[in-house]
């Protein structure tokens, strides 16, 4: 994999991209401004293989170098619609940032979560 990155006045983008046959195999989007992660996607062929794991830790880096403290992410249902990737981030010391019982009653939304960056 070779990882671009990638930097406008209002975002940060690394993207993930096959050697090979230069495939896009995966990009994380975060905004500095707001210390939040909106966009972290793997095309289905490539996941099960560290390449999200490995995104996720660079912007992490990246985050941390402008100055956050605390990274948000906003997880919402995957393209399969099945639940939510909660455990993908959860195995990456992410935290909840509401209680399990809104997960629960109101599964359609979009959630939060959260990790303290050491």
């Amino acid at each position: 994999m070779e990882y671009k990155h990638e930097s406008t006045n209002e975002f940060l983008r690394i993207y993930a991209n096959n050697i090979d046959n230069k495939d896009r195999a995966g990009f994380i989007r975060a905004s500095p401004s707001n210390c939040c992660i909106d966009i972290l996607d793997v095309e289905r062929n490539y996941r099960g293989l560290g390449i999200g794991t490995h995104l996720l830790r660079q912007m992490e880096r990246k985050m941390k170098e402008a100055g956050c403290n605390t990274v948000n992410v906003k997880v919402g249902r995957s393209d399969s619609f099945t639940d939510p990737p909660f455990s993908f981030y959860e195995k990456n010391g992410y935290k909840h940032s509401h209680p399990w019982w809104k997960r629960v009653v109101w599964p359609f939304l979009n959630w939060e979560m959260y990790k303290n960056l050491e």
